[in-house]
């Protein structure tokens, strides 16, 4: 899931959420997976560093992945003023987006954590890419969501 809380929301910023063409994609630093996402009408390309080590145990459990199916991507729009919700929705990454998600999640499992690794790894992304538009042109995989719901 990711959760966008942003200021200031105008109704057609929550119109431009709710229908707005969604593009996603991927920057791998070593075993550090950044998640890049941007919504057009509403805001530009922006990324979240992620790895499954810093999601509680309990939560770390990764599915099979089954060949030719589509990952979803739960979306939720919080107005950061007031801390409600103002839209939800649902998009899907391509086959081949999802096929890669997970080798690069199963990855992540399977590699030993280091905390301060992981920090290091993603200042020095930072600093390379000091702007998401910049990590875009950069990254392994970029495509316009599917299943606009």
């Amino acid at each position: 899931m990711l959760q966008l809380c942003l200021g200031k929301l105008s109704e057609r910023d929550i119109a431009a959420f709710v229908r707005g063409q969604v593009h996603v994609g991927f920057y791998l630093r070593q075993a550090v997976l950044f998640i890049l996402f941007k919504i057009e009408n509403l805001m530009d390309w922006s990324d979240q560093a992620f790895t499954l080590h810093l999601v509680a145990p309990e939560d770390r459990e990764l599915l099979p992945h089954i060949p030719g199916t589509h990952q979803g991507l739960s979306l939720v729009l919080v107005e950061a003023e007031s801390g409600l919700v103002k839209g939800m929705r649902l998009v899907t990454y391509s086959k081949h987006a999802s096929a890669l998600l997970h080798r690069v999640l199963q990855q992540q499992l399977e590699t030993p954590f280091d905390a301060d690794r992981h920090a290091a790894l993603v200042a020095e992304v930072y600093r390379q890419y000091p702007h998401s538009r910049l990590l875009a042109k950069a990254a392994v995989l970029i495509e316009k969501a599917g299943g606009q719901q």
